[in-house]
């Protein structure tokens, strides 16, 4: 039996286990094992496998939704990577912090250490790396609304997976072929988005990797509910629910939003604020700001429907316009110009609806022309 503390080969035991067991989205039991790949690496002063500890453990959280704690690991794991010279664990560390940043919703500093793991990693020649970092480039252009450079990073980075004659090459092309998804549905085309998602879907079933499995079904349900196919999303919403069972997931936050959206969709005003209030107390927990600012929106859509007209939360009263100044007001904070219109265009409408024509139709114009600036023609089309 190898011993724990002394023997360099159970630290690779360990990241094994590890590794097997985030697969399997088994993510405490993942931590335990990676804590104590460090604790050996620690012990026999094995500076590299040091920086991979920190790194497996920031994986461990960033699947979580615990970002923050992501990024304090990614920065430990550069301090040791910096200081031993181990070039690899360099390159993957700034490229992890980078990754938090973006998780963050704080896509300014996420895009400078990304671009150096980019640079790093060319040095190296790390082609799956590089196809990595363009990925990840790619999802900093989503958040801005600039879906075109978005989409270019992200046909960069799927050109050089396919050109990779390694398994795991494949499974980063369902990866990316995801991200491409998203792409198409952040810009408002749905059907495009739900192809590309049904094709990921079906890229990835074949390595059975049950944690990453959740994102493409989630992502299928979240855009089934935009294009009012509110009950089928509600199912397949449910179903990545049942995968996630009582485990921690980056994802949980806007999975509570989309059901909302689909509960709002179908009428049941109650199911949806539950659901609303979910999303809401995820996203704080996390940080992470794109999920926020989508759950406040949420709860403005079902205050203005409301028949008094706000939500009591915290022993405050939150009418539809402090739900939808809020949200608002996040996107704006991120540079997140598609959401924010979204916003505007539901916060639009509660005015309308209200009998405000002159304020509504103001917001409604503004977030028209956003969509306009973006090249979402689609969201366009919609709004006449």
């Amino acid at each position: 039996m190898l011993s724990k503390k002394g023997d360099p080969r159970s630290v690779s035991l360990h990241s094994g286990l590890g590794n097997a067991l985030l697969k399997m989205a088994r993510y405490d039991d993942a931590a335990l094992s990676y804590s104590d790949m460090l604790k050996v690496a620690e012990h026999i002063g094995q500076c590299e496998m040091e920086a991979q500890s920190w790194l497996a453990l920031a994986k461990v959280y960033d699947r979580q939704g615990k970002h923050q704690n992501a990024l304090d690991c990614s920065i430990k794991a550069a301090k040791i990577a910096i200081e031993n010279n181990c070039n690899t664990e360099t390159a993957n560390a700034v490229l992890m912090q980078g990754q938090q940043y973006y998780r963050l919703g704080e896509v300014d500093q996420a895009e400078p250490l990304i671009e150096k793991a980019l640079e790093l990693h060319q040095d190296r020649d790390d082609q799956a790396a590089v196809g990595r970092c363009l990925s990840l480039m790619g999802l900093i252009y989503d958040v801005r609304g600039d879906f075109k450079t978005a989409r270019e990073y992200k046909e960069k980075a799927l050109d050089i997976f396919k050109e990779m004659n390694d398994p795991h090459a494949q499974w980063w092309v369902g990866n990316i072929t995801l991200n491409l998804a998203i792409s198409s549905d952040l810009r408002g085309d749905y059907e495009e988005a739900v192809e590309l998602y049904e094709k990921s879907i079906g890229l990835m079933e074949e390595f059975a990797d049950h944690d990453w499995m959740r994102l493409p079904l989630f992502s299928l349900g979240a855009t089934q509910v935009s294009m009012g196919d509110y009950k089928q999303g509600e199912d397949n919403l449910g179903e990545v629910l049942e995968l996630v069972e009582d485990a921690e997931w980056l994802g949980l936050s806007l999975v509570y939003y989309y059901l909302a959206e689909s509960y709002l969709g179908q009428g049941l005003l109650n199911y949806a604020e539950k659901s609303a209030r979910e999303a809401l107390r995820l996203a704080e927990e996390s940080g992470a700001q794109e999920p926020l600012g989508a759950a406040w929106r949420a709860l403005g859509k079902i205050a203005s429907r409301s028949e008094i007209d706000h939500l009591k939360m915290d022993n405050k009263k939150y009418s539809a316009k402090d739900c939808f100044q809020t949200s608002e007001e996040i996107f704006r904070e991120i540079g997140g110009d598609a959401e924010r219109a979204i916003t505007l265009k539901a916060w639009a409408r509660h005015e309308i609806d209200h009998g405000d024509n002159q304020k509504g139709d103001k917001m409604w114009d503004e977030a028209k022309k956003v969509f306009q600036r973006l090249d979402m023609e689609a969201e366009v089309k919609r709004m006449g």
